[in-house]
């Protein structure tokens, strides 16, 4: 008895980045820029940010994050995600036009400061 052969095509699963802007253009932006290379997530603030990487712990590789958010800030973010054990491991860069936060940010844990 011949077995037939089937070939099976394995989808490339392309890493996970959270873009958390309150500004539109911005996640538009970004989103554009990384899409060919990773699975963008975006969020309009920071409880939608926490509540996602919560929901996607195991799946997010990134997370660019801006500080001036209404709600919780940028920083109330970073603290969050650095308090808690599962999630300190995910890499944030902060994403900002004030040169001045880089140093709080880097404190708080953020792997890198984009000004």
């Amino acid at each position: 008895m011949e077995m037939e052969h089937k070939s099976f095509v394995r989808k490339e699963v392309k890493p996970e980045v959270l873009i958390v802007d309150d500004q539109e253009i911005n996640r538009d932006i970004l989103e554009a820029i990384i899409e060919d290379e990773f699975t963008p997530l975006l969020c309009a603030d920071g409880a939608q940010a926490l509540e996602t990487i919560a929901a996607r712990r195991d799946t997010v590789s990134l997370v660019l994050l801006d500080l001036h958010m209404p709600g919780l800030s940028g920083q109330d973010v970073l603290r969050t995600l650095k308090d808690d054990p599962d999630l300190r491991k995910i890499p944030v860069i902060v994403m900002t036009g004030e040169q001045d936060a880089e140093v709080e940010c880097l404190e708080l844990g953020a792997s890198d400061f984009i000004s």
